[in-house]
């Protein structure tokens, strides 16, 4: 994939994950990283090549088929927003409403999601009422509200101290334990040195290309 007729953002990608997998894709900016994601997410069209998931080739999904698949996903961006004029609890619920999902089913998952995340206390809130990490752990919630088989998570933890961190990929691992396969992406070399051993896969990736991968098995 190549944008406005520069160098391409990434060629000759040739990966496969596994169902369970919690793969670390590691890179400088600009390596191709989020376009990778975006390309899974079929938010972005490759030039040449496809995408298989569960056997069905993506690049060639009807329009209308879209949707469904994204439902399987949960994609945290780096410029995910909560919307500041609702509560943490509406936050949280408006991707099952998308979905037109039942009242009951809408408050069942999302005050379940807010116990698993230790913030139910916090479900009339408002986002300016939250910590930096609060504020992180309601858009993994909200990435993850309709139980996605799969979670591209691009720089979460991105700007947090320490023990936010920490705390961000104790949830990551946690999730990952319970089957939800896992894409991870950072530019942060401290990220693989301490938390590398929760992968079971680490992608370098550099100028578009993968440099080399890494298994943990």
């Amino acid at each position: 994939k190549s944008y406005n007729n520069l160098s391409p953002a990434l060629t000759k990608i040739n990966i496969k994950f596994d169902r369970g997998d919690f793969a670390i894709i590691y890179g400088p900016s600009g390596a191709g990283k989020t376009t990778l994601l975006k390309i899974i997410y079929r938010d972005v069209l490759p030039e040449k090549g496809y995408l298989l998931f569960n056997g069905k080739n993506v690049m060639k999904m009807p329009f209308r088929e879209i949707p469904y698949y994204r439902r399987k996903i949960g994609f945290i961006f780096q410029e995910t927003k909560l919307i500041d004029n609702k509560t943490v609890f509406e936050n949280i619920s408006i991707m099952l409403r998308i979905c037109n999902s039942s009242e009951d089913e809408i408050y069942k998952k999302t005050n379940h999601i807010l116990s698993y995340m230790g913030l139910s206390h916090k479900k009339l809130c408002f986002p300016g009422q939250l910590s930096q990490g609060e504020q992180q752990k309601i858009v993994i919630a909200r990435s993850v509200i309709n139980d996605p088989c799969l979670i591209l998570a691009d720089e979460p933890v991105l700007d947090l101290d320490k023990e936010l961190t920490k705390g961000m990929m104790n949830l990551f691992q946690e999730m990952n334990k319970n089957g939800t396969t896992i894409l991870f992406v950072t530019n942060q070399e401290f990220l693989i040195n301490e938390y590398g051993y929760l992968s079971n896969k680490i992608v370098y990736l550099e100028n578009g290309k993968i440099q080399k991968i890494q298994s943990n098995n």
